[in-house]
C-alpha cells in the first residue's frame, strides 16, 4: 500500500523528487504529484515510504536506464 501526504501548497511541474519539509527542518516525504482539479493541492510519498530506495540509491554505483519518459 502506498503511503502518501495530501498537502496545501503550490506544487509545479518539475517539483518531483524534492523534499517535503517540516518547519523543524526535518523531511517529512518527497514530492510527486500535483492536484489536476485543485491547484493548490500537491501529493507526497511519505519519507519512510522511500527510505528504502534512497538508501540504495545513496550507496549505488553503477548507472541505471532512466527508462521511458511519460
Amino acid at each position: 500500500m502506498r503511503k502518501t501526504y495530501s498537502v496545501r501548497g503550490l506544487v509545479r511541474s518539475g517539483n518531483s523528487g524534492g523534499p517535503l519539509v517540516s518547519r523543524g527542518g526535518g523531511v517529512l516525504g518527497v514530492i510527486f504529484a500535483a492536484s489536476v482539479t485543485d491547484s493548490s493541492t500537491g501529493y507526497a510519498l511519505t519519507a519512510s515510504q522511500v527510505a528504502g530506495a534512497a538508501d540504495r540509491g545513496s550507496s549505488a554505483t553503477s548507472r541505471v536506464d532512466t527508462g521511458a519518459c511519460a
